[in-house]
């Protein structure tokens, strides 16, 4: 079976699972990881690479790392000569141009962790918990030119249980 050619864009420790999953699995090639320059992080404010980046380095996949990956022609070149079938976005804090939507053969899906639309945009999350909410989700569309205006193909919905949340925050 041939394998689909995917490049990840994403940024934060959060990104990681979806992209270790992508990384691992045997029906893809994982062909990209596109992430958020260095930034300077800790007491000392050293430099720190994006968790995503981390991930890439250490396992060898080829990364790029922009402000603006559409203000990047030699890039998306080299993305589009890739062939791609699929791009997949977790967390990646860009918006993607329209050569960017348009170069998968696919489609470029964003995987957003709320049902969509509600709490649409940066830190659904939180938002969900600091309204009370007992329940979220995670929604994956096919992204379009207009933010979050995609066609959704799945959402999954579940129960929010803080007590253990709570527990997750102080341990991060």
């Amino acid at each position: 079976m041939k394998k689909f050619r995917v490049a990840y864009c994403g940024t934060p420790d959060f990104s990681v699972p979806t992209l270790d999953l992508l990384a691992n699995h045997p029906h893809i090639d994982l062909r990209f990881v596109i992430s958020m320059p260095d930034r300077p992080a800790g007491r000392g404010m050293e430099l720190k690479s994006p968790d995503v980046i981390e991930y890439a380095k250490e396992k060898k996949i080829p990364y790029f790392q922009t402000e603006n990956i559409n203000k990047e022609p030699a890039m998306l070149a080299q993305l589009k000569n890739e062939e791609l079938d699929f791009i997949v976005v977790l967390a990646f804090a860009q918006f993607l141009g329209t050569e960017m939507l348009n170069m998968a053969k696919f489609a470029c899906f964003n995987i957003h962790t709320s049902i969509l639309p509600k709490y649409r945009g940066a830190a659904p999350i939180q938002y969900a918990l600091l309204r009370g909410d007992t329940e979220t989700g995670v929604s994956i569309q096919k992204m379009v030119k207009k933010w979050i205006q995609g066609i959704s193909f799945i959402s999954i919905q579940f129960k929010l249980l803080l007590q253990k949340m709570v527990v997750n925050f102080t341990h991060a």
